[in-house]
């Protein structure tokens, strides 16, 4: 067992980023390292939980994580961030961070074009499932074998020695793959079988074996969610691609960048408890 870090104070409210809270957030997040007993050498991510891509709500998220950088300089934890691909690829291309964690939204800005640089920590690749064998909601990540198994964890004995091994992170991700096209997910391996769902584009299943030329799959990781029951199904082998890239996504950054003028509708949707910031 391991610990992966994550520092996320009202950061899905805009007010985080204009209010110039980095700084204190750094600071707040390193206190907090101290007394659980983070070991240096590890990371903190910071979550950016929002699709804020245009020009006049990028530019204040960069200087959040400038003022981060600075205020973790000499403690040799390590910055990482947590948020799209238009985000994760802004503040790499800034030096401001050394891990970088896509989050599940891959509608979001920019987020298929920044997995396709291979420059990604952490892919969540499900959302809010509930397997049996756990008992309650969690989300699924799985790393990129860049990383050799190492993405900033720590355990009791350490940084480094929480890292899984380079065989297990690759092997995690070569079991599963991306869906080419909407496709039916049949009770059995042939076109004429029943079908149990639609499966959607883009989404990625976990396969368990093939038969001819069908692939078994489940779907969600295994667990239920909000509503819907996970599912064991087979779909054309060819209709799955390997999770090195998105299929058809290579280049797009969407808008990220864009000079769009933004309602306060848009940047204050979550903000209802958010402006005290107590601590």
């Amino acid at each position: 067992l391991s610990i992966g870090s994550v520092f996320q104070h009202y950061n899905n409210c805009y007010r985080t980023f204009e209010n110039n809270w980095g700084k204190e957030d750094a600071e707040q997040a390193l206190r907090q390292a101290e007394a659980a007993g983070q070991p240096e050498g590890s990371a903190i991510y910071f979550g950016v939980d929002a699709d804020w891509p245009y020009t006049a709500l990028r530019d204040p998220i960069l200087k959040y994580f400038e003022d981060v950088k600075r205020a973790f300089e000499g403690s040799n934890i390590a910055v990482g961030i947590y948020s799209n691909g238009c985000l994760c690829n802004a503040v790499r291309e800034k030096g401001l961070a050394q891990y970088f964690w896509l989050s599940g939204s891959t509608g979001h800005s920019g987020t298929q074009a920044f997995y396709n640089t291979n420059n990604w920590t952490l892919f969540q690749n499900a959302l809010d499932i509930t397997p049996a064998q756990v008992g309650y909601a969690i989300d699924t990540n799985i790393a990129n074998p860049n990383t050799q198994g190492y993405f900033g964890q720590w355990n009791d004995r350490g940084a480094r020695p929480a890292a899984h091994t380079a065989a297990e992170t690759q092997a995690t991700l070569m079991a599963r793959n991306f869906l080419r096209v909407d496709t039916e997910l049949k009770q059995a391996p042939n076109a004429d079988s029943a079908s149990l769902t639609r499966l959607l584009k883009d989404r990625n299943y976990r396969s368990l074996e093939t038969s001819g030329g069908w692939t078994k799959v489940i779907t969600q990781e295994g667990g239920d969610t909000r509503g819907l029951k996970t599912l064991t199904g087979w779909v054309p082998s060819h209709g799955l691609a390997p999770m090195s890239s998105f299929p058809s996504n290579s280049s797009n950054y969407g808008l990220c960048g864009a000079p769009t003028i933004v309602s306060d509708a848009t940047k204050y949707q979550s903000c209802e408890r958010a402006t005290s910031r107590p601590r």
